[in-house]
């Protein structure tokens, strides 16, 4: 498994390393077979970043934990046995999302974005009220320009010092898949949940992109997980 540690700080300065981030990555590599596959075989997938995010957590006083995804009681016991407040917002539900841009004509796409601001909407905390975010099945059913907006909108809910961990799919374009969210095993471990409707279509996100969404942050921790999942811990600077 690679891994890859404080590659990239600011939004201006890419440093030489993202060129082996992309190679580790590349478009040959074996295709992602999705998370239904996974969740198929034995289960559990090996984590690398919630035991750093955990950690990290553990030097606040009872942190808030901001989960973006479906009611998980696993998730909830796991983060609440850590000493976290959990809050829970499946801000993407079920819901049809808009069309990413450039899909119809120039109206359609201002509908569009009318429309993922109304999704957006649904997120408002009081700033540095959060010292943990968790996105696992959220950002990468987004266009990378609005997944940028979430990201920024998070930026200011994080207190200083706080997190996001997330993971996106593989390089392999389109599919919801069979898999309907994440459950913590423990701190080395998750596993993909079968079943349900699971999410719309998501986007391909290249490794770029991937950066470019969190240009705000440090990232803390980037890796390449089963299936061809990719996931990355990022903390906002704290002076900021």
């Amino acid at each position: 498994m690679e891994r890859f540690r404080n590659l990239y700080s600011h939004k201006n300065s890419i440093p030489n390393e993202l060129f082996l981030l992309k190679k580790a990555f590349r478009p040959e590599a074996p295709a992602d077979p999705g998370p239904g596959a996974a969740a198929d075989g034995p289960g559990a997938w090996a984590i690398k970043s919630l035991k750093v995010f955990v950690d990290v957590l553990a030097r606040f006083p009872r942190p808030a934990v901001l989960d973006l995804g479906r009611v998980n009681g696993g998730n909830i016991f796991f983060l609440g046995s850590q000493g976290c407040r959990v809050l829970v917002n499946d801000f993407l539900g079920e819901r049809e999302l808009p069309a990413p841009p450039g899909a119809g004509s120039p109206d359609a796409d201002a509908l569009a974005a009318e429309g993922w601001r109304k999704v957006l909407a649904g997120l408002e905390y009081p700033p540095r009220s959060v010292h943990g975010v968790i996105c696992w099945d959220s950002l990468d059913h987004m266009p990378p320009a609005w997944a940028g907006e979430l990201v920024k909108l998070l930026h200011r809910m994080l207190e200083p010092g706080g997190m996001i961990l997330s993971l996106f799919g593989g390089l392999r374009p389109g599919g919801a898949g069979s898999c309907k969210g994440f459950r913590i095993l423990d701190q080395d471990r998750i596993e993909p949940l079968p079943g349900g409707a699971g999410r719309p279509e998501r986007h391909p996100y290249k490794n770029a992109e991937i950066m470019e969404v969190f240009s705000g942050f440090r990232v803390l921790d980037f890796c390449l997980l089963k299936g061809g999942y990719r996931e990355i811990l990022v903390q906002k600077g704290v002076s900021v």
